[in-house]
């Protein structure tokens, strides 16, 4: 399974690519495009955030089910907006983004 290649899509939102150096090592580059609404109930409205995202990440299996995920991405400018009132009433700037995690997965 050493250098493997994992391609995983959910298109048109996200797609990614997994190299699989070894059983506990693997680097991921992956990019993804945001859309989520919420609907409020005491404006009667919808509120929407759109943006996208381009990352590359290295995980490492710590114990059989746990790994360390470490990685930078570019997040493009973020909208929300209202939809009734067309309000674009806040938007997130662009800009890179470091993360960490630890990941349990069966």
């Amino acid at each position: 399974m050493s250098g493997s290649y994992v391609f995983d899509a959910s298109i048109p939102s996200y797609v990614s690519l997994r190299k699989i150096h070894s059983n506990k090592f693997h680097s991921l580059i992956k990019a993804e495009i945001t859309y989520a609404s919420y609907y409020d109930h005491n404006q009667d409205d919808v509120l929407e955030i759109t943006g996208s995202e381009v990352g590359i990440f290295l995980e490492y299996n710590v114990f059989s089910y746990v790994w360390l995920n470490v990685g930078g991405s570019y997040v493009d400018e973020k909208q929300l907006t209202w939809l009734k009132s067309d309000d674009n009433f806040a938007t997130i700037e662009s800009g890179y983004k470091l993360s960490g995690a630890v990941r349990v997965r069966f």
